[in-house]
Formats: structure tokens, C-alpha cells, sequence
């Protein structure tokens, strides 16, 4: 069968005999608060790359962000493009 001939998910797991398992994959954490400087720097961008290429998008939204969490790690997370090494955080093995 075509993927495009299934017209429901119920119709996909009755095929194929599945099952869907709801579980949490990722711990709860508190909300965290953005800076002054990525909040500022999001209203500024925000109105001129929202329209604008998938290149503006990541270098005026997605970047910045990024290295804000980048920061809320304390700089544990590379950012070079090809590898995100993590080092050993609570939580992530």
C-alpha cells in the first residue's frame, strides 16, 4: 500500500498490526526565561527574515537561539555546523 493511500493513522496501525506507545522522551524541566539580548535581537529580526529565505531564517532566528542555549549550557555545546558534542549533562548519556 502507498503511503498516500492511507487516509488515517488507525488505518496505518491496523495494517501493519501497530500499536502506539505515548511515553515522555524528554525530562521535565522549568521554563527558562530568554535574555534581554536574544529577546531584543528577536524583535528586530523577526518582521524583516520571516519572509525571507531559509537561509535568513537560520542566520536571523535559529542562530541566535542557539547560542543562547549555548550559553545557558555554559558553552558545552559546539556549534560548528557538522557536530554537536554534548558533554555529559545531567539527564543525557
Amino acid at each position: 500500500m502507498l503511503y498516500s493511500q492511507f487516509e488515517t493513522l488507525e488505518q496505518a496501525l491496523d495494517s501493519f498490526s501497530l500499536t502506539v506507545v505515548e511515553a515522555s522522551f524528554f525530562p521535565e524541566l522549568a521554563e527558562i526565561a530568554p535574555s534581554d539580548l536574544l529577546t531584543t535581537f528577536l524583535k528586530r529580526s523577526l518582521p524583516i527574515v520571516s519572509a525571507a529565505s531559509e537561509k535568513a531564517r537560520s542566520e536571523g532566528i535559529i542562530y541566535p537561539v542557539l547560542l543562547e542555549v549555548r550559553e545557558l549550557l555554559d558553552e558545552k555545546v559546539s556549534l560548528n555546523g557538522l557536530l554537536w558534542r554534548f558533554l555529559k549533562l545531567e539527564g543525557m548519556r
